[in-house]
């Protein structure tokens, strides 16, 4: 967790915001008690310790998945990072905990002749897709990035496209396929 103080009134701010110094961090042990900001020998104001919570999510599949057909939520059940808890492996969706601009990307991994076409949903709304096609040999990863706003409660998921699946789609020790996403602001 980050502690940012805010104060107001103070010379340097502008009648209000965050001060510019050094001393605007402070750790979880001086968020406990309460700050007052002196100039000179008189109180000025106290300080109002905001904690910023970072939300964060990395997770991946545990193993392969052959022909999982159209429209398929895929489960990325191996969690790694679920800071702010909205990432639910067991479902394989990411429910919004805060308002904000999120960047999401995830990884397809594709065995030999595999194609797959992958989106990232956001309720029931198509916002980003990739494909992949191995040939006979091959093994290869797509890879989609986002940057979405999107709103506390929202539902982000990684589904197979309706068409374009046939084969496996590889998660084991040589490559991952994955799903994550953070909050910018």
């Amino acid at each position: 967790m980050i502690f940012v103080a805010v104060a107001t009134g103070l010379p340097g701010t502008g009648g209000g915001g965050v001060l510019n110094s050094p001393k605007n961090i402070f750790d979880a042990r001086m968020a406990l008690s309460l700050l007052h900001l002196t100039n000179g020998s008189r109180v000025v104001e106290t300080a109002r310790i905001l904690a910023v919570q970072p939300i964060a999510f990395y997770a991946y599949m545990s193993g392969n998945l052959k022909n999982p057909g159209g429209h398929h939520i895929l489960i990325f059940d191996t969690v790694k990072t679920n800071l702010g808890n909205g990432y639910h492996p067991h479902i394989g969706v990411f429910i919004v905990p805060k308002s904000g601009t999120y960047f999401f990307t995830w990884t397809m991994y594709h065995e030999e002749s595999s194609y797959h076409s992958t989106e990232l949903v956001v309720n029931t709304v198509v916002h980003g897709m990739i494909y992949a096609h191995t040939n006979s040999g091959e093994q290869d990863t797509a890879t989609g990035n986002l940057i979405l706003t999107v709103n506390a409660g929202d539902e982000v998921y990684i589904r197979t496209k309706e068409n374009l699946n046939l084969g496996v789609i590889l998660s084991d020790a040589y490559g991952r396929t994955d799903f994550s996403g953070f909050l910018i602001q």
